[in-house]
């Protein structure tokens, strides 16, 4: 079923930070598998070289503990170097029916190679793999646009292809509502997360 569905989950009576908690989650986790859920394509923003970046990407998988997010991204792009550069990230995402604006902020790790990375492009479907194997690196200047096509060769796809996943350790809710807007902030610093109510 579509989350606009739904009536709007954190708009309740009585809001506790446990019951914001569990139903950010539970909404991260239904992201994963639906692409109609608006949390399904976040905003990643990075500090860049000389300016911060944001991008759209796809949220592949979430798990709550530890609180990690993935994503998947061709390894040539400039979004990798920039977060090598500096790993410190923060996303954004937003539900335009329930007016709610999730952000967070941890330290991405940029994964190339290994069982994670192949089991992750196993996954991908073959409509997404097509990018990948473009003999031309993300942000090359093209003379047309009929340039950007994708070779059959699926092992140069699978080089080209990483996983990032970012490690969380700040999460904000904010709701949007003509009674009140509500704010909830939790941050970890090495251990378990600890909630606030914050003045919106």
């Amino acid at each position: 079923m579509n989350s606009n569905d739904f009536t709007n989950p954190f708009d309740i009576q009585a809001p506790t930070l446990e019951g914001y908690w569990l139903t950010l989650c539970d909404e991260l986790t239904r992201a994963c598998d639906n692409l109609d859920h608006p949390w399904s394509l976040p905003v990643l923003a990075t500090q860049g070289f000389q300016i911060p970046k944001q991008r759209i990407l796809v949220l592949r998988d979430f798990e709550s503990e530890p609180f990690l997010l993935t994503m998947y991204t061709d390894r040539r792009s400039g979004k990798v170097a920039e977060i090598e550069e500096s790993p410190q990230v923060s996303w954004l995402f937003y539900h335009p029916h329930w007016r709610v604006q999730l952000g967070l902020r941890g330290i991405v790790r940029v994964h190339r190679d290994g069982n994670l990375v192949d089991a992750a492009w196993e996954r991908t479907r073959p409509t997404s793999r097509v990018p990948y194997r473009s003999p031309i690196s993300p942000g090359a200047v093209l003379d047309t646009p009929d340039e950007n096509i994708s070779t059959p060769n699926e092992e140069q796809g699978r080089r080209n292809f990483c996983v990032l996943i970012t490690e969380i350790h700040f999460v904000e809710v904010f709701l949007l509502r003509l009674q009140g807007n509500l704010r909830a902030i939790w941050e970890s610093h090495g251990g378990p997360f600890q909630g606030t109510w914050r003045q919106p």
